[in-house]
């Protein structure tokens, strides 16, 4: 089972405050539904989706809500592997117009017009805003698995109902961005704090405490990988340096020898001769008395510059 369905699962169990079921069937409507014309005016509602509870879940909104009882049908598809595929379909055709009039889904009296915008009347408070999105995550929504990238898509076969959707979610300041493809439109959010926040609103409290889990994970991992990135370029500078200083040094010594130098230096070059691997600051630790790192610096720099002139 996919991370997907497992999300959808949780959800579909939620129990909820019966004033926002009609604002969780209303995201269902919206985010799901399709028309089947029958001829002679007469309409068929339907409802699609891969998961058996959250078909369930539609089968008791639309009982609890409006006293329909939908038709449950499985449908296996062999297109891409095989599938299992829940249909849902109201085919009274009072109560299908009763349920498009009442969510302003459809105008019956001009011919037929339907209405893609999300009509904010019917979900005035941030209650019924949560479970109308709650309603559209399981009827078009997908999450991915956080563990692989964060990724929250919301797909629709109306262009114009994904632009109220994109607007909708672009309400609660999330960065949602829209996509248009050949066959569809998908609205999706792939910054992991807007994920999260989208689960949280949905009511996937426990989805929410794992991924910020896997985000403090993430961070943690790169945030260590940044200090060993950081350690291992500073050893690197640190070898090159030395090697530097050490060629320095030895040709010196083959050209005219240390003991022409200052004892300040003679004891520089020694050390750094016998420390071949240590730091400026290690160095610098081991004179007597110790002297500065800045100190040690100069004076290595110098002996650069000596070999420089031979």
């Amino acid at each position: 089972m996919s991370f997907n369905i497992d999300v959808k699962l949780y959800l579909s169990k939620l129990i909820v405050e019966p004033e926002t079921k009609e604002s969780e069937l209303y995201g269902f409507l919206q985010g799901g539904l399709s028309f089947v014309f029958r001829g002679r005016g007469m309409i068929l509602l339907k409802f699609e989706t891969e998961s058996a509870s959250v078909a369930r879940r539609y089968y008791s909104l639309c009982k609890e809500v409006f006293s329909v009882t939908p038709q449950i049908r499985q449908i296996l598809k062999t297109q891409f592997g095989k599938t299992r595929i829940y249909s849902a379909e109201i085919s009274d055709y009072s109560a299908c117009i009763e349920i498009l009039r009442y969510y302003n889904i459809a105008d019956i009296q001009q011919g037929f017009t339907l209405n893609w915008s999300i009509d904010r009347n019917l979900i005035a408070s941030p209650q019924l805003q949560y479970a109308y999105l709650r309603g559209v995550f399981l009827s078009c929504g997908y999450l991915s698995d956080p563990y692989k990238n964060y990724l929250v898509e919301f797909r629709s076969q109306n262009s114009e109902y994904a632009h109220a959707l994109l607007d909708f979610l672009n309400s609660f300041d999330l960065k949602a961005t829209l996509r248009e493809k050949k066959n569809e439109s998908v609205v999706y959010i792939k910054r992991a704090e807007d994920v999260s926040n989208v689960l949280a609103m949905c009511g996937a409290y426990e989805t929410v405490l794992m991924l910020q889990d896997k985000i403090a994970q993430k961070e943690m991992k790169n945030r260590l990988q940044r200090v060993v990135n950081c350690d291992t370029a500073n050893l690197n500078k640190t070898i090159e340096v030395s090697l530097i200083q050490q060629k320095a040094i030895e040709k010196i010594i083959r050209t005219k020898g240390l003991s022409v130098l200052p004892e300040y230096l003679i004891e520089a070059a020694q050390l750094r001769m016998d420390y071949p691997e240590s730091s400026l600051s290690e160095l610098s630790a081991l004179f007597d008395p110790p002297i500065s790192r800045s100190t040690l610096d100069k004076r290595l720099k110098k002996l650069i510059q000596i070999a420089d002139q031979l």
